[in-house]
């Protein structure tokens, strides 16, 4: 039989299934991707998609990485992350009762604002978070009044990453680095809080059994085995949230370490001991896939997507296509810093971190006759940094401390975009061209099979460093106003756009 060495990570996104096949001694042997799968959007502010899809990319990435080695005896361990906060609804035979309603969804606002009113001290002490509309329990407590049949039909709610871990074992296990996103978690006790459950309304037994991120939760069931083209018999591991397991990938593993993921959305974190006690319900602080180790992060619902928009909107006055990206680049260096005075707040889905506002919505501040199209496509990416910015002021005054971001994603391809995020949050960035969640999942399944003992230092080995783009001096006196003016219209719109949401 051949030694097996090699570790399979698999991420299920937001859009579509990622995965990277790792040989035990730190090389990248392959990648794999799936096609995208659909987002429905049955009214607004819904957004479902069907576990279904999910399981088949997870298949289709599998079988690809499975071409890569002689046998998938060969492959040691698996490990899977995915999108955090998606409500799965299934039987007690693991059968999905509704399609599951992901992260992105707003549907819930009413339970959201009871939650973050009534219980909200609570929430805090159980965990330093704060109520959210991207949060489990008001999708659920949504269900249980809208879809109350189907509620109690139910016996568990999975996320994304344990309803695949799901089907490629048959074992209903949660990790722990998913179950700290929710409401209900226990940070003390690394367990749910059954008390709390009970208070707001909602069945504790419909939360899962939580697992260590590096704990072996079950093997390739037969019936995976001939789905996948992996060896019925291969520990799978409990996996992640996609977030720390993409900051493992790019090496933050050590306290201090701070990381920047720039995809459809945006997403800065801070590693920190467990024991730090660092709580700011503004941001969100979970575990980290590293035992003993904790995430402080902000996520922001559009940085990718402002562009996307203004692209699939206005692409031709860009050069687009076929210029596409490259003529938005040009566009945003012809425009002076401050983009001719123009403030975008990029709240084109609601705002996640610091805000929690599902009705805010994105503005244009400052038009004028003189602006141009340039300035436009300037001001949205400026307004993606002055959003990045709002997250680490918040974080270093509860007591986060960094020096600098590692930052990996699409978007840092853009030598401009990362230009105007050092100067504007006075941070230095460091591109990373490697990593992502399904490296950072293989380096889980090392560290779950006990044949990776350090994975952060092989993470750090296995980086390449591409730019770094330090703040620019001269921009940022200018910069500095603009961020001010940028809180502030944050604030005086505060009551227009919940006067807006009541339109609809």
């Amino acid at each position: 039989m051949q030694m097996r060495q090699f570790f399979v990570g698999l991420d299920i996104g937001t859009t579509s299934a990622k995965g990277t096949l790792l040989h035990a001694s730190g090389q990248v042997i392959a990648e794999a991707c799936s096609a995208p799968y659909q987002t429905a959007q049955p009214q607004r502010g819904w957004c479902e998609q069907q576990p279904e899809d999910w399981w088949q990319a997870a298949c289709s990435v599998l079988t690809q990485l499975c071409q890569h080695v002689r046998g998938s005896e060969e492959i040691a361990g698996v490990a899977v992350s995915g999108q955090g906060c998606a409500c799965t609804l299934v039987d007690e035979q693991g059968k999905v009762l509704r399609p599951a309603i992901i992260w992105m969804d707003t549907r819930a606002k009413q339970e959201t604002d009871l939650l973050a009113t009534r219980y909200a001290e609570e929430i805090v002490r159980l965990n330093g978070n704060a109520a959210g509309a991207y949060n489990l329990e008001p999708k659920l407590l949504w269900l249980r009044d809208q879809e109350a049949q189907l509620y109690r039909r139910a016996r568990y709610t999975l996320t994304t990453t344990a309803y695949v871990t799901f089907r490629l074992t048959r074992q209903i296990v949660m990790n722990q680095a998913d179950g700290g996103l929710f409401l209900g978690y226990n940070a003390a006790t690394g367990d749910w809080s059954r008390a709390f459950l009970e208070q707001v309304g909602l069945r504790p037994e419909l939360y899962p059994p939580l697992a260590s991120c590096t704990s072996v939760i079950g093997e390739v069931t037969t019936r995976a085995a001939q789905e996948t083209g992996l060896d019925a018999g291969i520990p799978v591991v409990a996996g992640g949230e996609d977030s720390p397991a993409a900051a493992l990938s790019v090496g933050v593993s050590e306290s201090g370490d701070a990381f920047l993921s720039l995809g459809t959305a945006a997403v800065v974190g801070i590693c920190h001991e467990s024991d730090r006690g660092l709580k700011e319900p503004r941001l969100l602080t979970y575990p980290h896939v590293l035992p003993g180790r904790m995430i402080t992060s902000g996520s922001m619902s559009s940085a990718g997507a402002a562009v996307e928009w203004l692209l699939r909107e206005f692409g031709p006055a860009y050069g687009h296509p076929p210029s596409g990206y490259a003529g938005l680049n040009r566009a945003i260096e012809s425009s002076a810093p401050g983009a001719g005075n123009l403030i975008f707040l990029p709240y084109l889905c609601g705002e996640l971190h610091p805000l929690l506002n599902a009705d805010a919505r994105g503005v244009f501040f400052g038009l004028s006759l003189s602006t141009t199209r340039a300035d436009i496509a300037r001001a949205i990416v400026e307004g993606s940094a002055l959003a990045i910015r709002h997250n680490l002021d918040v974080a270093r005054a509860a007591g986060a401390t960094f020096k600098r971001l590692y930052a990996s994603g699409g978007p840092t391809r853009s030598a401009v975009w990362c230009q105007i995020i050092a100067s504007i949050t006075g941070v230095p960035i460091t591109v990373v061209k490697s990593g992502g969640a399904p490296l950072g999942d293989a380096l889980i399944a090392g560290l779950g099979t006990g044949l990776i003992d350090d994975a952060g230092t092989m993470a750090r080995q296995l980086a390449v460093f591409q730019q770094e783009y330090l703040p620019v001096a001269e921009q940022q006196a200018r910069y500095n106003r603009l961020y001010a003016a940028y809180l502030q219209i944050y604030t005086h719109l505060l009551t227009d756009f919940t006067l807006l949401a009541a339109f609809s």
